[in-house]
């Protein structure tokens, strides 16, 4: 419990961050959906594509995609 207390914080902390704002415009509990959804998608995908990609791989993806301020996208080809 202590641990989900310390990422809600950090969570909380880097949405104000992101915003500038005291009082950002996101709800959390809608952001929370919106990852979880996100990052079941990415587990569903990668199953679906018969774990083309290794797990090492996927995990830095994701890590990618959660921490970054995305302001702009660039596909690999």
């Amino acid at each position: 419990m202590e641990q989900l207390d310390r990422r809600t914080k950090r969570t909380r902390q880097a949405i104000k961050s992101a915003f500038g704002a005291l009082d950002p415009p996101i709800d959390y509990e809608i952001m929370l959906s919106y990852q979880m959804s996100a990052t079941i998608g990415m587990i569903m995908y990668w199953a679906e594509t018969n774990f083309k990609y290794s797990a090492a791989y996927m995990a830095e993806q994701l890590l990618t995609l959660v921490n970054a301020r995305i302001d702009h996208v660039e596909f690999k080809q």
